[in-house]
C-alpha cells in the first residue's frame, strides 16, 4: 500500500509539500468515494436493470472535477523538480508549466459540455475532446520525464557513488512518469478503434489514482536514496553544479580515484542544488 511517510520527514519537508500531499489525500479520497458509489449504483443498486444502462448518475458529474485537479497538482509537483534541477530554467519549466495549464483548460472545457448529459452515449458525440486530452496529457507527462531525465543525466561524475544514484533516479523517473502517458495511448487507440463504445471511460477512472500512487511513491523512495547516497560517502554531498557534464571533464575525472580534500572542501561548501536535496525535495 502507498503512503506519504511522514513520520520521517514532518521536519524536513517544505510546508507547500506537506499541504499538497494533504489537500491530495483529501481529493483523492473523496474522488474514490464518488467512484465507488457510481459502481455501487450499476453493479448493486440497478443491478439487471438493463434500462438503466445508459443513464448517466449525477455522482459521475460530481467527481468529475477531481480527477483534472490531482492531475495538475502532481504534474506541477514533478515540473517544481524540473525547476530545482534546471537551476531554474525559466524556459524549460514555463514550457512544462504551460503544457499543464493547457491540459488542463481542454479537460475543463470537455467537463463543461459533459454537465447537461443525462445519457451515457452523449459522451460519443465529444469523443474528439476525449482523443484531444489523450494526446496532451501524453506529451505533458512524457516531457517532464524526459526533462527530468536529460538533468539527471547530463549531472553524471566519475564518482561511482554518484553515478549509481542518478542511474536509480532515471530508471525511477521512467517508471513512474511515463506509466500515465501508456495509459494515455491505450485511451487514444480504444477511442480510435472503438469509437461508439466509452472503454476509454474505464481508463478515466484510473487516472487520478495513477498520477497519486506515482506522487506518493516519488515521496516514498527517498528513503533509500538518501541511504544509498550517504553508504559509502557519509558526510559528503557532491553538488549537481559542480560534477563534471562534458566529455573532458568526465574523462578527466574518470583517472582520479578519490576526490582531493581541496575538491571535497568546494563541493561541500557550495550553494547550488545538490542530488541530496533533489532526493529529498529540500529546494
Amino acid at each position: 500500500m502507498l503512503r506519504y511517510d511522514m513520520p520521517n520527514y514532518i521536519r524536513t519537508d517544505r510546508l507547500w509539500l506537506k499541504i499538497c500531499v494533504i489537500l491530495l489525500w483529501i481529493l483523492d479520497t473523496v474522488y474514490v468515494v464518488l467512484v465507488y458509489k457510481f459502481l455501487y449504483i450499476y453493479f448493486v443498486r440497478e443491478f439487471g436493470n438493463t434500462g438503466f444502462l445508459d443513464n448517466l448518475p449525477k455522482d459521475i458529474n460530481g467527481s468529475a472535477p477531481f480527477s483534472p485537479t490531482i492531475a495538475a497538482m502532481v504534474q506541477l509537483f514533478f515540473v517544481m523538480r524540473a525547476w530545482n534541477l534546471s537551476n531554474n530554467n525559466y524556459f524549460v519549466t514555463g514550457g512544462l508549466a504551460f503544457l499543464v495549464l493547457a491540459q488542463l483548460v481542454v479537460t475543463i472545457i470537455y467537463l463543461t459540455k459533459t454537465r447537461t448529459f443525462v445519457h451515457l452515449e452523449q459522451l460519443i458525440t465529444i469523443v474528439n475532446y476525449e482523443r484531444a486530452m489523450n494526446v496532451i496529457t501524453f506529451v505533458n507527462d512524457t516531457s517532464i520525464a524526459l526533462v527530468l531525465m536529460y538533468y539527471l543525466w547530463t549531472r553524471r561524475s566519475a564518482f561511482q557513488q554518484t553515478q549509481h544514484i542518478i542511474k536509480r533516479l532515471v530508471a525511477f523517473t521512467i517508471g513512474t512518469g511515463l506509466i500515465v502517458g501508456i495509459m494515455m495511448i491505450i485511451a487514444f487507440v480504444s477511442a480510435e478503434a472503438f469509437p461508439n463504445t466509452l472503454i476509454y471511460v474505464l481508463i478515466d477512472f484510473c487516472v487520478a489514482k495513477m498520477y497519486y500512487n506515482c506522487m506518493l511513491a516519488s515521496l516514498n523512495a527517498r528513503s533509500s536514496l538518501r541511504e544509498s547516497l550517504r553508504g559509502n560517502n557519509a558526510g559528503i554531498s557532491f553538488h549537481l553544479d559542480d560534477l563534471p557534464t562534458t566529455s573532458s571533464e568526465a574523462e578527466y575525472g574518470s583517472r582520479l580515484t578519490r576526490p582531493s580534500a581541496t575538491a571535497t572542501s568546494d563541493l561541500r561548501r557550495a550553494s547550488t542544488v545538490s542530488i541530496e536535496s533533489y532526493v529529498l525535495n529540500k529546494s
